[in-house]
């Protein structure tokens, strides 16, 4: 009889071991303590330590009787946003278009079942966002196009869920109330950047979403993005009289450049030549003026190194033609040139704050500068 119970001591230690080397945490190894902190619900019994603060569903918050099942349930719920059909012509569905491996390898249990929906739902939403990031940056629109949509989607879905939750409060002297759970910190920080790329994305391809409806409706749309790139450089033009004021994409070497909008991946364009490497991909208030391209080409060939730099604001007056230029570039393919037919000084701060201030804002610095410890951002 000792030796049957000392087996099955022992077994029920290796179980215990083979819980913890799955990831989940139990207070005395037994099989049926852990059935029981899942009925209890995993945050009032404190058996098993689940999902930490921040993800989107906290176990066990006083709901008793739910058990594996009911969690598994739950999870279902996110499960759609993290792991259904990606963005069209991506691949099969269940699979995130984005490229990175799925996470369910890593949850062995399925009462972490919430955790892993919740914890691939936010993987895929920073993916898709970042790459649409760097697909701005490369002036590729549809494929920057589809990522902000699919992140939109996930982000509109998650915040549903917050929508019909609620937390119930008790007062001193009796009675309740209930409100709205506030969404987590990551949440509004994804939707921050979304929106973000978002004013970027509707700058930079400016043009190609112009042609799909009325330049009134175009110009009320873009004054709800955030900021609103285009009401700020129409804004500057009116007061300071420029002339031109254009965002210039260099597109040597880049073999996939074939012009504003959608081209079919398999169409063939001769790539561009002379001033045609260096387009105003945005023209403001109307088309770039030619005759000021020749120089604009020129400052941006000798003032390289201090363009590259991504932080000084070139300077040069032609007195030839009486005008002046000021130049920066936001990120490598990008520069910004403020065009004005007349003399102006270098040391102009109107001019030196608005060009960092767009220059800084594409960069999308501050987003990410407000994941510091300690930023107020």
């Amino acid at each position: 009889m000792r030796k049957g119970r000392a087996g099955g001591s022992g077994r029920g230690r290796g179980r215990g071991r083979e819980r913890r080397r799955a990831g989940v945490r139990v207070r005395d190894g037994g099989g049926d303590r852990a059935g029981r902190a899942g009925a209890g619900g995993a945050g009032g019994a404190g058996d098993v330590l689940l999902a930490p603060r921040h993800l989107l569903v906290r176990q066990g918050q006083g709901q008793r009787g739910e058990g594996a099942r009911g969690q598994q349930e739950r999870g279902r719920q996110l499960a759609g946003p993290a792991g259904g059909a990606g963005a069209p012509g991506g691949g099969r569905e269940g699979v995130p278009q984005h490229g990175l491996p799925r996470a369910e390898a890593r949850f062995h249990h399925p009462i972490l079942s919430p955790l892993e929906s919740s914890f691939q739902l936010e993987v895929d939403v920073l993916a898709h966002l970042l790459k649409a990031q760097a697909q701005i940056s490369e002036w590729k629109f549809l494929p920057s196009l589809v990522n902000l949509h699919s992140a939109h989607t996930k982000l509109q879905t998650w915040g549903q869920i917050f929508e019909k939750q609620r937390e119930t409060k008790k007062h001193l002297f009796g009675g309740q109330s209930q409100k709205a759970v506030q969404p987590p910190h990551l949440f509004l920080w994804l939707m921050k950047l979304k929106n973000i790329l978002l004013a970027k994305f509707s700058f930079y391809f400016h043009e190609a979403l112009s042609r799909q409806t009325t330049a009134s409706e175009m110009k009320t749309l873009t004054a709800k993005t955030n900021p609103d790139y285009f009401g700020k450089i129409s804004s500057f033009i009116r007061k300071y009289d420029a002339v031109n004021v254009s965002l210039i994409f260099d597109n040597r070497g880049s073999e996939s450049f074939q012009g504003h909008g959608y081209h079919h991946p398999h169409s063939y364009r001769e790539a561009p030549k002379g001033v045609d490497q260096y387009p105003a991909v945005v023209s403001l208030p109307s088309d770039r003026p030619v005759m000021h391209w020749p120089n604009v080409i020129m400052i941006m060939t000798d003032r390289t190194s201090d363009l590259n730099s991504l932080e000084k604001v070139v300077h040069f007056y032609d007195d030839k033609v009486q005008s002046t230029y000021f130049l920066t570039r936001p990120e490598p393919h990008f520069t910004i040139v403020v065009i004005f037919e007349s003399k102006k000084s270098e040391r102009d701060s109107h001019f030196i704050s608005f060009l960092n201030e767009i220059s800084h804002s594409l960069k999308n610095s501050k987003a990410f500068a407000s994941l510091k410890p300690g930023s107020k951002g």
